[in-house]
């Protein structure tokens, strides 16, 4: 197990299925997703509660909103009963209400965090939690695949921010919430004998895990860029 330093803390990092999460966090909570369309279902395509976030999110909490730039998408999850605005996480946003939880899966590297995370303070309870993910900049297929294949160390197209457990945790202490837990996060196990030996890898160097996910507290302190 890795464990990070954190300011005057030590944390290890666990692993978990983001699934098992979701549910520790969002049953029986009012829950705000930022990012909900899309996420593991194909775009334009009746989504599947069981292999979709938001829709995992939405089978546990006691009230879920959804909240998304892609309009259509948002139209559509509305029709079939889903509660989604449309929305640009990058502008500044009232919604008239807080939450208990705030998710966003998959989104904060492609955005301008300083607005994504005032606009979570603004919206979220003191005591409430905030769920983030992002995929490791120290992911080892990255270097193999510069190593081996001779290619840039890739990441994703439109992203604008490379994050590890360590950067992301500054950032969210930065913003004035505490870090409660940090996780290694995958969707499935997989039984295959390649995956047998780089989970043996991952045991003794599991700081080059593809993705990672924090769990933040908000608490009623400074944030530093509150008039960002």
């Amino acid at each position: 197990m890795t464990e990070i330093k954190i300011k005057d803390k030590t944390i290890e990092i666990k692993k978990d299925s983001i699934y098992n999460i979701i549910r520790k966090y969002a049953t029986d909570n009012n829950v705000l997703d930022i990012g909900c369309a899309g996420n593991s279902y194909e775009k334009g395509k009746t989504p599947r509660p069981e292999s979709w976030l938001h829709g995992h999110i939405n089978k546990y909490a006691k009230r879920c909103i959804g909240l998304d730039i892609d309009k259509e998408e948002v139209e559509l999850l509305n029709s079939l009963g889903y509660n989604c605005i449309f929305q640009n996480a990058e502008e500044p946003f009232e919604l008239d209400k807080k939450f208990d939880v705030i998710f966003t899966l998959y989104v904060i590297y492609y955005l301008d965090p300083v607005v994504v995370l005032n606009n979570v303070k603004r919206h979220l309870k003191e005591g409430g939690y905030f769920i983030v993910d992002a995929p490791n900049a120290f992911y080892y297929k990255r270097f193999l695949n510069y190593l081996l294949k001779k290619k840039n160390p890739s990441y994703f197209g439109s992203s604008i921010c490379l994050y590890d457990p360590k950067t992301m945790c500054n950032l969210l202490i930065k913003h004035g919430f505490e870090i409660s837990e940090i996780y290694w996060v995958y969707f499935k196990k997989s039984n295959s004998p390649w995956s047998f030996l780089l989970n043996k890898f991952k045991e003794k160097w599991d700081y080059f895990e593809a993705r990672f996910l924090v769990v933040a507290k908000n608490r009623n302190t400074e944030n530093k860029y509150q008039n960002g």
